[in-house]
């Protein structure tokens, strides 16, 4: 079905609409508003993108009071929702779940807004390629996760929850990001070339995501700056660096937090890699992360500094069970680290080469 002018469908709560599993179910023209509200849309599919709903340029899609959308499958990008360049999809109290695309199982957006607010989940959906959950691409792109809601359960290659690339913004405030999986990196959420927007966490959970190479809870890379503040980032895990935070050639700061039983090879909280980048911990606490090396916090060829906070009980197997320093300057004031273990250096270990 193809909407063509501005369409609000209410199902009350007891609609299905189906694609029967052979055909996209809506696609909505260019700048045309589209509202569903308390019904569900399933078991649409596609060789395109937006196996249940698909939006021209400048397309705004809302799924509101109650909605599902469920099972869709699309073999390019969107398995649930996409759309275009300056459109919005904006999901109230409703879930999309169960979707799977090549990219974006979930969600899809190419230079657009993605808003999932008031209790919404976007959950166990999967791609082939990047990001189960929610896709961003190009300029002007933005995801905002918020009151409430959760992205959860999610799978892909790359980017298990959420993905954005090419300063595309990421805002998270009073949310949930847990359970994500990615084979390669950004078990939670993975932003790469984020022109100075980054990852903007507030007052949020970032937990229990795991990743096969880097960035368990967050993998930020190439001028993506990760803020978090009041948050909470635990029990995420990957093989490689940064099991709760890594940071490639980009600052992070975090303030006000609880970074706990987090698990990498390198830096088991939080990795910062690369040149000219800055990592900063303030008034937060880093407890129980484990890693070969930098048990709480590793930094390589950046500058680090602690402020007002505490490491305790973090493990390295190697060097530095709060923290490791090779190649960075490292500045601790007014915090306290006890109860730390390593090979060598159990608080500190700084490596000048």
């Amino acid at each position: 079905k193809t909407i063509t002018t501005g369409t609000l469908l209410d199902g009350g709560g007891l609609l299905t609409i189906s694609g029967g599993g052979t055909h996209g179910v809506f696609a909505v023209d260019p700048g045309v508003l589209f509202v569903v509200a308390g019904m569900t849309i399933t078991d649409g599919a596609t060789a395109g993108s937006g196996g249940a709903v698909s939006g021209g340029n400048g397309s705004l899609i809302v799924v509101d009071s109650g909605s599902s959308i469920v099972n869709n499958t699309a073999d390019g990008c969107g398995g649930g929702l996409y759309t275009l360049a300056g459109g919005l999809v904006f999901v109230i109290d409703s879930d999309v779940s169960g979707n799977s695309a090549d990219n974006g199982g979930g969600i899809c957006s190419l230079r657009s807004q993605v808003i999932v607010t008031s209790f919404s989940t976007v959950y166990d959906n999967t791609a082939t390629t990047n990001v189960g959950g929610i896709y961003a691409n190009s300029e002007v792109a933005s995801v905002s996760v918020g009151a409430g809601s959760a992205v959860t359960g999610n799978t892909a290659t790359t980017g298990g929850g959420i993905w954005a690339r090419s300063s595309v913004r990421v805002y998270l405030r009073l949310s949930e990001v847990t359970d994500n999986t990615a084979s390669g990196a950004g078990g939670g959420i993975h932003s790469e070339f984020g022109g100075g927007d980054g990852v903007t966490i507030e007052d949020s959970v970032i937990s229990g995501n795991t990743s096969g190479v880097e960035g368990g809870g967050i993998n930020a890379i190439f001028r993506s700056p990760v803020t978090v503040t009041g948050s909470t980032i635990s029990g995420n895990s990957t093989a490689l660096g940064g099991g709760g935070i890594n940071a490639r050639d980009t600052s992070i700061a975090v303030t006000d937090s609880f970074v706990a039983n987090n698990s990498a090879d390198f830096g088991g909280g939080t990795v910062s890699l690369g040149v000219g980048g800055t990592t900063s911990i303030t008034d937060s606490v880093f407890s129980g992360n484990a890693a070969r090396i930098g048990g709480g916090a590793a930094v390589y060829d950046e500058s680090l500094a602690v402020t007002g906070s505490t490491f305790t009980g973090n493990i390295a197997s190697d060097g530095g069970g709060a923290i490791n320093s090779s190649v960075a300057t490292t500045t601790v004031e007014d915090s306290t680290l006890t109860g730390n273990t390593a090979q060598a250096g159990g608080g500190i270990a700084a490596v000048d080469s």
